[in-house]
C-alpha cells in the first residue's frame, strides 16, 4: 500500500510549498531531487496550480512518499515535513530503498535513480567551483569538451549550487540560441541586463561598431560596480556558437574585468570550447576544466555499483547487455543525440522499474 495523506494534510502541504518555492525553484527541485520534468507534471504557469497538479500526480502515481521524504531533506526546519517523512518510511518500503544511499548527497555528482546512486563524480568541477565561491579565489572558469560530454549539464550544476547553497541567482546566457554570427554585443548585454533588471542599455546607436561595443561594456560595468553581493555570469555555447568579433572581444573584456577590477564580486563561467583553440589571453588567468566524453567503462562501472548496492549478483553478460543498450540508445539519432543521463535513466527503468 502506498503512502497517503488526508485531504486536510494535502491542503496544508500545498500551502507550505507555496511558501517555500517559486516556480523556478520548484522546477529545479523536481528535476534535481526527483528526476521529473515540470512539464510532465503540470502545464500550468500559476504556482498554486502547478503545486496542486504535482500533489495530485504524486498521489495518483504513488510517489507522494518519496516527495515528502525529499522535501524533509530540503526543508529540515519544517516539522510537518519531518512528520510526513517519518510516516512514509514506516508505511512503505521507502526505508528499505533509501537505506542503501546517503541522503547527504554531493551536488557535484551526476545522480540517478532519484539520488539513490551516483553516476559520474565531477570531482574536478567540484574543486574548481568551490574555489570560485571564495572571495579571494579564482574568477573565471572555462568548461570545455566535445558535443554531448556534459558541458551544458555542468551549467545546471552551477545554477543549482548558486541558488541553493550560496543564495545567488546566476545569470545564464545560451549563445547557441542565436544563429551563427548574429549575436551582437547588444544582444549579449541585453540578455544579461534583462535578468538583472538593469533596464535598456544606453549607447550611441550612430557610433561605429567598436565604439558601440565599448559603450555597452562600460554601461554593464557601471551596473556591476553597484551590484550587491556576488554576481555569477554563466555563458553556455562559448566557442561552439560562431560569434562576431566584437562579441568575442566583449566576452574577453568581461573576463578581464572579473579577474582584475571585480575579483571580489564577479565570477564568469564559460562552457563550450573544444579546449584546443581557447583564446590565448584567457589562458593567462582562467581556470580550465576539460570534460571528456563518457565511455563504455563509465557505464559499466555505474551498473556494477548499482547491482552491488541493490544486493544483486553481478553477471558480466548482464553488465555488457546494459552497457550495449545505453550505447544503442545514444546512437538512435546521430543528428540529435540523446543526453547520456537520459539514456542511462531509461535503461535503469527498464531493468529495475525504478
Amino acid at each position: 500500500m502506498s503512502f497517503t495523506l488526508s485531504a486536510e494534510e494535502l491542503k496544508g502541504l500545498a500551502e507550505l510549498l507555496k511558501r517555500r518555492f517559486t516556480y523556478a525553484t520548484l522546477k529545479d527541485f523536481l528535476f534535481f531531487d526527483l528526476e521529473r520534468f515540470i512539464e510532465d507534471v503540470s502545464l500550468g504557469q500559476d504556482l498554486g496550480e502547478v503545486i496542486g497538479d504535482t500533489l495530485r500526480k504524486a498521489v495518483k502515481e504513488a510517489w507522494l512518499g518519496e516527495l515528502v521524504e525529499r522535501l524533509a531533506v530540503r526543508f529540515p526546519d519544517e516539522p510537518d515535513l519531518r512528520l510526513f517523512s517519518s510516516r512514509s518510511r514506516e508505511e512503505t518500503e521507502s526505508a528499505r530503498i533509501y537505506s542503501w544511499y546517503p541522503l547527504n548527497h554531493d551536488h557535484f555528482k551526476a545522480w540517478f535513480l532519484r539520488r539513490r546512486v551516483s553516476f559520474v563524480d565531477r570531482e574536478d568541477l567540484r574543486e574548481e567551483v568551490t574555489d570560485l565561491c571564495k572571495s579571494a579565489g579564482a574568477t573565471v572558469l572555462i568548461i570545455s569538451g566535445p558535443r554531448g560530454c556534459g558541458k551544458s549539464y555542468s551549467c545546471r550544476y552551477i545554477d543549482y549550487i548558486c541558488k541553493q547553497l550560496l543564495g545567488v541567482e546566476p545569470v545564464l546566457v545560451d549563445l547557441k540560441k542565436w544563429p551563427p554570427k548574429s549575436c551582437q554585443p547588444l544582444d549579449l548585454i541585453r540578455s544579461i541586463g534583462v535578468q538583472l533588471d538593469y533596464g535598456e542599455p544606453f549607447y550611441d546607436k550612430t557610433a561605429q561598431q567598436w565604439r558601440q561595443k565599448q559603450q555597452l561594456f562600460d554601461w554593464l560595468i557601471g551596473r556591476i560596480r553597484t551590484h550587491p553581493g556576488f554576481l555569477w555570469l554563466v555563458i553556455d555555447g562559448y566557442g561552439q556558437a560562431l560569434l562576431p568579433a566584437e562579441t568575442e572581444e566583449l566576452i574577453q573584456e568581461l573576463a578581464d574585468a572579473a579577474d582584475v577590477r571585480f575579483s571580489e564580486k564577479l565570477r564568469l563561467v564559460l562552457t563550450g570550447h573544444s579546449g584546443e583553440d581557447l583564446p590565448s589571453p584567457l589562458l593567462n588567468f582562467a581556470r580550465h576544466v576539460p570534460v571528456r566524453p563518457l565511455q563504455s567503462d563509465d557505464y559499466r562501472d555505474f551498473f556494477q555499483r548499482l547491482f552491488q548496492l541493490r544486493g544483486e549478483s553481478v553477471v558480466p553478460e548482464g553488465l555488457a547487455a546494459a552497457v550495449q543498450t545505453v550505447e544503442d540508445k545514444l546512437a538512435e539519432d546521430p543528428l540529435n543525440p540523446k543526453p547520456p543521463h537520459l539514456a542511462v535513466s531509461e535503461v535503469v527503468e527498464d531493468l529495475f522499474g525504478l
